[in-house]
Order: C-alpha cells, then structure tokens, then sequence
C-alpha cells in the first residue's frame, strides 16, 4: 500500500467520512499492484479536478466489501468515490478466469491488439470495466453542487417515491453516457501513437470496440441476474438491460468524431462480436445470459426503448443534470488536438505501462 493511498485514507478517517474498518488495505493482496495502479490513476485525475472544477477535497477508496459495487458521495468539505474490494477481485478474478475463451479462433485477431494496448487480452477486458466504472462514478460528482449531501452507488435496490425514479434513472443515464463517452476515448487512446499519429487499422478499431462491448455486456449481464423481470419506473436504477441498450449506442457513436474518416464502423458485426464474446465469458453462469437478453429484447424492445426516450427527454429538461454536459465540452477542449484525441498523461500510464497489472505472487 502506497504511502499516498495511506495517508489519503488517514484524512478520510481523521474527517469521520468512513471508519478504518471500512477501508480495505491491498497490500499484502495477491493483486496488490491492480489495486495501485488504479488508485493512482483514480486519485490523480480527482485532484486535477479539484482545481479546474472547483471541487473541496477528493478522495479515493477501497472498501473492505466483496459485493461487486462502486459508490459516489460527497458531504460538506469533500467529495470520494469508493470501489468495493470485491468489484476489483471479482472483475479481474473473473476474465482471467475466462482467459481460455480468447484462444478460439473466432478471436484470435484480438491478441494482435497487444501491440497497442501492452496487455493480454483479459487484461484489457478487465481495464475498460474499471474505467466505464470510475467514470461513471465521476459523472455524479459532477452532478452535484460543492457540499451538496448526497450517496449514489451501483447495486442499490432500494425502491424510491416513483416522483424520484425518474429523476434518478436521468441521472444514471447522464453518468452511464459520460463513462461510456470515456472508455470510448480510451479505444482512441489505444489507437494513438505517443507522437499523436494514429497506429492503428479499422480491424483492430473494431475489435476493440468489441472487447469494450464484451466488457460491459459481462458486467450488466451479470448484475441482469438479480432482477429477471424487466422493470421501468421502479427502482434506484434503470434494469441492466436498458442500460445494455443505451450504453452500447453511446459507446460506438462517439467514435465516428473523434476518429479519422478513414476509420469506419461496421455496427453490426462489431456487436455480433461483442456479444458473443461476451456470451462464450459467462457460459455456465446464469445460464445463456445473451440469449435471456435477446429473448428480451425480441419481445420488449419497443417498450424498453420508450422508456430510454422518457428517460433522455426529461434529463434534458433538468437543470441540475447539465453540469455533466458542460464537463463533457470541456473534456472535449482538453482531447481538442487532431480528432480530440486524449492527452490526459494519468490516464496514458494508466492504460500503457507495460507492467501494468503485473501479479505478484
């Protein structure tokens, strides 16, 4: 455990935001350097924002819980996010376990993305998980007025007034778009040369995209187990499968314009691929989620997709949902050299040190 990580914690401890049983000590973790590497990247980019946003302090945290979940708060005198100890050991536990899949055939041109991405496979996979997580979590900081009291995390089953449901599922939605927005930039990163030259061929684009998809298909599919009906105006959150839709559509309608012409898409077979990676993860779990999903789909998708309109046309209505937005144009003037590529330095040792993620045992 970092002496930052530590004294980050002591604060924390020391303002009464969290008791020491409540943070999760890594070092001695047989993920140890995950856990780091991670927190670095995470704490970096919120104290940066601490300047250009105006935020109080930030703080960033594991938590000695091993449900797979992340949470946002904020109170008076600062804002964190928190990873459960179990979204790091179960996520990461989980594609490694898996990494057999990607010897088939079907996916043996994703090892050739190890030249961009200096990781294996399942490492990759691994990575756009927590980056659409962080970022998702950092969208309700954004959401929120300095001081303001609030607690926003993934795995709530709490039911609210249907007054505050809509409400809430605007803002899932809000933030589900700026980690979508994110991770997708992060595929333009892989795609860029440290010169800021693209190094990279629309095969490998779009196979990219299809581990990104994969990823978070993995990780809704999942959550999707815990709640086999599909529900609309209930609940903290939007049902996985809505947020599958939409966040898909987010994901790969960012790149067009932030990519060359030359870089085209085909959508279609990009989530083909995706999808059935995904499946080949979770084969014997939960049975054939894919295919409960698509089940769904078939039979849902008109209502599934009025509900994704009411949610998009009343977030645009609330005022207090556009701070986000805002972030996202200044985001876009930091990325604003050739096709907004991303110059965010935490985030490049982030994604391309090539000892990342390296296990210690």
């Amino acid at each position: 455990m970092s002496t930052l990580y530590q004294r980050n914690c002591e604060e924390l401890i020391k303002k009464g935001i969290v008791s020491s049983d409540q943070i999760y000590d890594y070092s001695k973790d047989i993920l140890a350097d995950v856990y780091e590497q991670l927190f670095e990247f995470a704490y970096g980019h919120l104290k940066t924002k601490e300047k250009t946003l105006g935020f109080p302090p930030t703080h960033f945290f594991y938590k000695s819980d091993l449900r797979t979940n992340a949470f946002a708060s904020s109170g008076v005198g600062y804002k964190l996010i928190c990873f459960n100890l179990g979204a790091i050991e179960n996520m990461f536990n989980f594609f490694e376990a898996r990494a057999d899949v990607l010897q088939k055939a079907e996916y043996q041109s994703f090892h050739k993305l190890i030249r961009l991405t200096k990781n294996p496979t399942h490492i990759t996979l691994f990575q756009f998980f927590t980056l659409f997580l962080f970022y998702h979590e950092y969208a309700h900081l954004i959401q929120h007025i300095p001081d303001a009291s609030f607690y926003s995390d993934e795995i709530s089953d709490s039911i609210e007034q249907s007054s505050e449901i809509l409400n809430n599922h605007c803002k899932e939605l809000d933030a589900d778009w700026l980690g979508s927005s994110n991770v997708a930039l992060t595929i333009v990163q892989f795609l860029s040369d440290t010169d800021e030259q693209f190094n990279g061929s629309t095969e490998e684009l779009s196979d990219l995209v299809s581990m990104c998809i994969a990823s978070v298909y993995s990780f809704f599919l999942k959550a999707a187990h815990f709640y086999p009906e599909v529900y609309y105006m209930e609940h903290n959150h939007p049902h996985p499968y809505v947020r599958i839709i939409y966040i898909t559509q987010f994901i790969i309608e960012t790149l067009p314009v932030n990519l060359p012409p030359e870089f085209s898409l085909d959508k279609s077979a990009i989530l083909r691929k995706g999808m059935k990676l995904s499946e080949d993860l979770l084969e014997g779990q939960f049975g054939n989620s894919v295919g409960s999903f698509a089940r769904v789909w078939v039979q849902s998708a008109d209502e599934m997709e009025a509900h994704i309109r009411v949610i998009i046309d009343h977030a645009l209505g609330k005022s207090e949902l556009n701070n986000t937005i805002k972030h996202s144009v200044q985001t876009n003037s930091e990325f604003s050299a050739a096709h907004n590529r991303i110059k965010n330095t935490r985030l490049q040792n982030y994604l391309l040190s090539k000892n990342h993620f390296k296990k210690e045992f």
